[in-house]
């Protein structure tokens, strides 16, 4: 009996599978775990749910997992469980994004992308600042548009669902250690959060909005690309966001040149100096 509509996507879920039983062993033994091994194992964690917003729960959105409808249901209130964050409000959240990739306001705050690094910018023709649009990125979420599209879409069940599972786990940590659960966890899922939006700005700055051969940051490096499930050819999946993340790399050739485009080395995160488009006048970018 076939599972998975791309058997590669078995090691996504397995990741995601680990990920909660990681915060599940964790909770259970904090008693017995040291605080120096505590810290780094929190700032871990953090970048791992910020990693699963970037890439296992990115890719599940665009192309589902498994055959039967049912298993994709589950492994939505299993990612839930991972991210504190219901996985279908996040799937129309993302969607959102798709429809302005980061575009620049029409006119204040009127941006199609409604986490757009342009959309609370003073300036309309630059992106707001690093630092303000990571603190303030989470309390931004507009939660009654996401809720709204999840019932146009009859994906509301989906939702109550996952939230249940969420305060379910929330409710049993503080069950089991209402101090560590206060001073460990909720810290780090805040932190994870704001690292989201970290990291959604690094995929865009310096792209060049209005143009899906230019309006996303691309990066190369085998390492990250292995551990973020090719999230690094970020503008080739805003090209394309239907091509599953195996054959992301195959797509590179029909982009830009890197010279004509915003390319980084190592990984996303390297990219949050302010530094000049990464786009030469000689090069010819074609209107879309």
């Amino acid at each position: 009996m076939k599972l998975f509509h791309n058997k590669m996507d078995a090691w996504v879920v397995l990741v995601v599978a680990a990920e909660v039983a990681a915060l599940v062993t964790i909770v259970l033994l904090n008693r017995h775990l040291a605080w120096w091994f505590l810290v780094p194992v929190g700032i871990l964690i953090s970048v791992v749910i910020c990693a699963n917003y970037q890439s296992q729960a990115h890719q599940a959105i665009h192309n589902p997992f498994f055959v039967y409808k049912p298993l994709n249901s589950l492994f939505g209130v299993m990612c839930s469980m991972a991210l504190g964050m219901p996985y279908t409000l996040f799937k129309h959240h993302h969607f959102n994004h798709h429809t302005g990739n980061n575009d620049k306001p029409s006119q204040p705050r009127a941006t199609r992308d409604l986490s757009s690094s342009y959309r609370f910018s003073p300036r309309e023709d630059k992106p707001e600042n690093l630092l303000i649009y990571t603190l303030l990125g989470p309390f931004r979420l507009d939660w009654g548009y996401y809720i709204r599209q999840a019932r146009k879409k009859g994906d509301i069940l989906n939702v109550v669902t996952e939230s249940l599972a969420i305060i379910g786990m929330m409710l049993c940590f503080a069950w089991i250690d209402l101090h560590f659960f206060l001073v460990w966890y909720l810290p780090v899922w805040v932190a994870a959060q704001h690292l989201s939006f970290f990291h959604n700005y690094v995929e865009h700055h310096n792209a060049i909005p209005g143009n899906r051969l230019t309006d996303a940051v691309s990066c190369y490096d085998r390492a990250y690309n292995f551990l973020f499930f090719n999230n690094g050819y970020h503008q080739e999946h805003h090209f394309s966001p239907s091509t599953h993340w195996t054959q992301m790399k195959a797509l590179r050739a029909q982009m830009l040149p890197d010279e004509a485009r915003k390319v980084v080395r190592h990984g996303h995160f390297m990219n949050f100096r302010w530094r000049p488009a990464a786009h030469s006048a000689d090069h010819h970018v074609p209107t879309q």
